[in-house]
């Protein structure tokens, strides 16, 4: 099994939330977002709450990778039309049989799915500086994947600045295959809000203790906060899937100062599930 050791955070007296007060929100720094010139994110889904709250707090040039959303309705106008029509043909054809809360049902859902087409196009939107590009980040620059190789070296053609970048990754497993490529690009980072999945089937074999002790190389944790939407293991009490929000090095004036808190903290921490209590974290002091 994996441990938690090197996962103490800091004590942080400018933390944020940014997005929903369930899963897809983040608790970063204010120091990340007054660093922050390109925003990656690796993994939409449905749920940019992040990428939007970020925005609205500092101009920056957002860049989103997902390759499994690129067939649904919120991407592309064809597909929002497509779905559109069949839910609209669903209530015609139904009209003489369904109940009247079932047709509600239909408009409501035609109504959802038209709402989110808008406010991904307003926040993926080229003229204001957000891009959406259909690829997994990977361990190769091929079909529909990308590397972190790839993305950094085009953006120091356009001359990113160093400490420019904020990493924002929720991809379900394959951090463990691509955060090792990231560390050439560490001094181009000022932080990372990283989701680990399956930690307590593949956290001992993906060796993510290690995984943690190279990212502290350039970073220190800034937050930390369990994700409920997974287990929790019964004999270690280990949470399945943890939110870690790490920051670099160089943005801790002084001696580091171990956080005395036990996590969430109310106010910036909520559950994932909003139906299920949250796991609370403790740590033990630092060995000296």
């Amino acid at each position: 099994m994996y441990t938690m050791e090197d996962c103490r955070p800091l004590k942080m007296d400018d933390l944020v939330r940014l997005g929903r007060n369930a899963d897809g929100g983040y608790v970063i720094s204010r120091r990340h977002l007054s660093h922050t010139e390109i925003l990656l994110s690796f993994g939409v889904n449905d749920d940019w709450s992040f990428e939007r709250d970020f925005l609205k707090h500092k101009q920056a040039l957002l860049y989103a990778y997902d390759y499994s959303i690129q067939s649904q309705p919120f991407v592309s106008k064809a597909k929002l039309h497509e779905t559109l029509r069949e839910y609209c043909a669903g209530v015609i054809g139904n009209i003489f049989v369904l109940k009247r809360s079932k047709i509600k049902e239909y408009i409501r859902k035609i109504r959802a799915v038209n709402a989110l087409y808008a406010d991904f196009h307003r926040v993926f939107d080229r003229n204001r500086s957000g891009y959406f590009i259909p690829k997994f980040i990977g361990t190769r620059h091929q079909g529909e994947y990308t590397t972190f190789d790839a993305i950094f070296s085009g953006l120091r053609r356009e001359g990113g600045a160093k400490m420019g970048v904020f990493i924002k990754m929720d991809v379900e497993g394959a951090e463990f295959d691509v955060l090792g490529d990231l560390k050439p690009f560490y001094a181009d980072i000022n932080g990372l809000a990283l989701e680990f999945h399956t930690l307590n089937v593949i956290g001992k074999d993906k060796a993510f203790d290690a995984i943690i002790r190279d990212l502290k190389t350039g970073f220190s944790v800034a937050h930390v906060h369990a994700n409920n939407c997974g287990p929790i293991n019964g004999d270690t009490r280990l949470p399945d899937t943890l939110e870690i929000t790490f920051i670099n090095n160089a943005l801790i004036s002084g001696d580091p100062v171990f956080s005395d808190e036990t996590y969430p903290i109310p106010g910036l921490d909520y559950p994932n599930d909003p139906s299920r209590e949250d796991y609370p974290l403790t740590f033990t002091p630092p060995r000296r």
